[in-house]
């Protein structure tokens, strides 16, 4: 390393105990002979993204309601009526109180079906989806609630809606357990029994995922000392800070730096420290650069590796040979 060049202090922090530490302090006194650039921040923040339909756009089956989009712009349609959300059996029509909803009319065959993709939701620690739904003279006619983690895996049923005939909207929750959202998680309404009377309806309408995610976020923080306080690091969760500086024309400090670092919580703190050696090789370093391999090597750093050849006489005959490398002869 030579002066006025860059040098880069990465500082990884982990939690690896078994319980969530909180209000994290990462210090670091840089040491004389460098001047700080940035420092960046990498750590892992509870978001609470919703991913919501409430069927407000006229005449499509595309729209988004909530924070976060959807993975899939549009619902996915199979309808033996005719696909489109103002034809065939599935549409998207005012219901009985005049507001826009999905709509199973009469004559709904089996498998009949809406689906959409909401999206990556694997880091989620929690999901619940919400929905609200209105049956009118439904009797063996069955409409199923169903979700999925990914395209290849199988369907759950969450709600099974049959032998129902609601005067007004239903509110329904539907906590999703482990397992049931994933890389790509997917809802669908679907027939699996036919409407056989003509005034038989399925209303469905403000979808809505509520999701609690962990995601690493990027953010800055400040020059020395006081470099970033972390919110929260759950077990197992780690941050990364980058402290970035420059060495100092001309040099005045000592030509080795010596760096540490603390991060604490409460009672638990935990140090790391590294030296860094300025216009100094470690064996075999590049004398034009001070870096790489090189056949020169001048002055050493403290830590830099020494071999010696030596032979102190103490043994009885000439093959003595007490240093840490041996003599090309024997005697």
């Amino acid at each position: 390393m030579l002066a006025g060049g860059a040098l880069a202090y990465t500082l990884v922090v982990s939690n690896r105990g078994g319980s969530t530490l909180t209000n994290i302090a990462v210090t670091d006194i840089m040491p004389p002979g460098l001047t700080w650039v940035s420092t960046s921040v990498t750590r892992p923040v509870t978001s609470n993204p919703t991913y919501a339909d409430n069927f407000a756009t006229s005449g499509s089956w595309s729209n988004s309601s909530g924070t976060a989009a959807w993975s899939a712009l549009v619902w996915s349609e199979v309808d033996n009526g005719g696909v489109g959300a103002t034809t065939g059996n599935l549409r998207k029509e005012n219901d009985l109180t005049g507001d826009l909803s999905a709509h199973f009319r009469q004559g709904s065959a089996i498998n009949n079906a809406i689906s959409r993709v909401v999206g990556d939701l694997s880091t989620a620690s929690a999901v619940t989806l919400t929905l609200d739904h209105q049956c009118v003279s439904l009797e063996n006619d069955v409409v199923e609630v169903q979700i999925r983690p990914n395209g290849s895996a199988g369907w759950t049923t969450l709600a099974s809606h049959a032998n129902c005939d609601d005067g007004n909207f239903v509110a329904d929750t539907y906590p999703l357990t482990s397992g049931q959202w994933g890389s790509a998680t997917e809802i669908r309404f679907i027939v699996t029994n036919a409407f056989s009377a003509s005034n038989d309806d399925f209303y469905v309408d403000n979808v809505q995922f509520a999701v609690t995610a962990r995601t690493q976020t990027a953010t800055t923080g400040t020059a020395p000392p006081a470099l970033y306080t972390i919110a929260d690091l759950n077990a197992g969760e780690s941050a990364t800070i980058v402290v970035n500086t420059t060495v100092d024309t001309p040099l005045l400090a000592t030509d080795e730096l010596y760096n540490i670092a603390t991060a604490r919580s409460g009672n638990e703190v935990a140090r790391a420290d590294v030296t860094d050696c300025v216009r100094c090789f470690d064996y075999g370093d590049d004398p034009a650069s001070f870096e790489g391999a090189g056949t020169n090597p001048a002055r050493a750093r403290v830590s830099s590796r020494r071999d010696y050849i030596a032979d102190t006489f103490q043994s009885g005959g000439y093959t003595g040979n007490t240093g840490n490398t041996d003599w090309t002869g024997t005697t």
